[in-house]
Order: C-alpha cells, then sequence, then structure tokens
C-alpha cells in the first residue's frame, strides 16, 4: 500500500470533498492508504 499523497493526489481536498475529517484532534497522526486494484469480470 503506497501514500496517497505519493500518486500526487490531494488528500485535504479528497477527504474535504469526501466527508472525512482530516484532523482527528491534538497528539495524533492521520495516514490515508491507497490501494489500486483490477477487477475482471
Amino acid at each position: 500500500m503506497s501514500s496517497v499523497e505519493a500518486s500526487g493526489i490531494d488528500v485535504m481536498a479528497l477527504e474535504k470533498s469526501s466527508g472525512i475529517p482530516y484532523y482527528n484532534g491534538k497528539n495524533t497522526v492521520s495516514y490515508v492508504g491507497l490501494i489500486l486494484f483490477n477487477a475482471v469480470e
């Protein structure tokens, strides 16, 4: 799993548009991961 930032995606904008809180409180660390897959039909 790679970080979303490493893929050139603006994490703050992505979380804001998805309604996901980016700031989870004082003395916390938040990680956002990216999993890509190819669905086979």
